[in-house]
């Protein structure tokens, strides 16, 4: 990653929590209520573990077949119009003000393989926001709707990525080809990041590195990935997780979990949680390579 400073004008973030009002005002933003639990010494500084107060939203309390609510999408969550083919619009159930989605505009599923243009539009926003972004390859990586789209989480300066950002700096490996991948169900690797017009190739490249090292797929031998799949990226770091399930024991698991961010709801084994601890959580949805 370059050394360079990173200044930002943070214009998607503002627009985010401008747009956040109107669309509350609107009732098309519904905000959801959370409360801390589990403040567990062994885990605390490691994770943040809420519990849903609000009622359950429909994408977590629904099955089977479900309208598309990105064609069209909300046009009082909308944010910006990023090149021709993404749109930036408000998660319309946030825990976190200005949680925001980067949507494709025409259907793209959310089990393919991202695209240049996937990478090209996360650089326009990245050059202008931090934060922290993720992605669920499918269903049972955690993902909810199956039209694709890209989740961030802006950050200010001062404010840390994310409560597992320090487990991520320490396990970063610099030759992601160099990679020990046996029995492994996970990679972090350092940002090869430019504030350029090289940036978009950068991401795209180290995306396929991940992919193809951690026995994913080759996109240009694999019609869709093989795997189902996470990532969670930063400004210094990058990481894939490979999943097998999306739950366990009441607990959907998401790109955020590895991020340090779990979410109880009313079917969640809490007591299992505090038992166990969320490190055990985690490892029980990956999928190691054999």
């Amino acid at each position: 990653m370059t050394k360079q400073a990173i200044h930002r004008l943070e214009k998607y973030s503002k627009a985010a929590l401008l747009q956040s009002i109107k669309a509350i005002n609107r009732s098309a933003l519904v905000p959801l209520k959370t409360e801390i639990i589990l403040k567990n010494k062994n885990y605390s500084n490691e994770f943040i573990i809420r519990r849903l107060i609000s009622n359950l939203p429909p994408h977590l309390n629904s099955c089977g077949p479900r309208p598309n609510p990105f064609i069209p999408w909300d046009k009082n969550l909308e944010i910006a119009k990023i090149f021709d083919d993404h749109i930036l619009i408000l998660n319309k159930y946030p825990v976190q003000k200005g949680h925001m989605l980067l949507i494709t505009s025409q259907w793209q599923p959310q089990n393919g393989w991202l695209t240049r243009k996937d990478w090209k539009a996360v650089s326009e926003i990245e050059n202008d926001t931090k934060g922290l972004w993720f992605f669920n390859s499918g269903p049972k990586a955690g993902a909810s709707q199956p039209h694709r789209h890209i989740q961030l989480l802006p950050r200010t300066h001062h404010e840390l990525i994310c409560p597992r950002d320090e487990w991520f700096t320490k396990q970063m490996i610099n030759d992601v080809e160099k990679f020990d991948f046996d029995c492994s169900s996970y990679i972090i690797a350092e940002r090869k990041r430019e504030i350029s017009c090289k940036s978009t190739d950068l991401l795209y490249k180290q995306y396929i590195e991940l992919c193809k090292v951690m026995q994913v797929g080759d996109p240009s031998i694999d019609a869709k990935p093989n795997v189902p799949y996470n990532l969670v990226f930063s400004d210094n770091w990058i990481s894939l997780f490979r999943r097998r399930m999306d739950s366990m024991n009441g607990f959907s698991i998401n790109g955020l979990g590895f991020a340090g961010y779990i979410l109880a709801i009313n079917r969640s084994d809490i007591a299992w949680l505090e038992k166990t601890g969320p490190h055990v959580l985690l490892k029980e949805v990956l999928l190691p390579i054999n």
